[in-house]
């Protein structure tokens, strides 16, 4: 019996591994993905403002913690809107 139970363990163990394997292609594109996105928004800030950036990246259900929470797509603009400096 005991024997029975440790090679399930091992057939866990090994298949848990299998599932959360990530190739070396998938971080890179990941990596640029991420590399890409900032860029955007760094244009897109140049543009259009940094409030009205954060309000476009953000989802509806966002939160911030910029010394208190704060949340909403709304709220996130309100709050880039009326800072007086324009630290993100």
């Amino acid at each position: 019996m005991k024997k029975i139970v440790e090679t399930i363990a091992f057939i866990l163990i090994i298949a848990s591994c299998q599932l959360v394997t990530t190739t070396r292609y998938e971080i890179e594109k990941n990596k640029r993905d991420i590399i890409n996105t900032e860029k955007e928004f760094e244009k897109k800030a140049s543009v259009d403002g940094i409030a009205e950036v954060f309000a476009f990246y953000a989802a509806d259900s966002a939160v911030i913690n910029r010394g208190n929470l704060i949340f909403g797509k709304s709220a996130i603009r309100y709050f880039y809107e009326h800072q007086k400096n324009n630290d993100a």
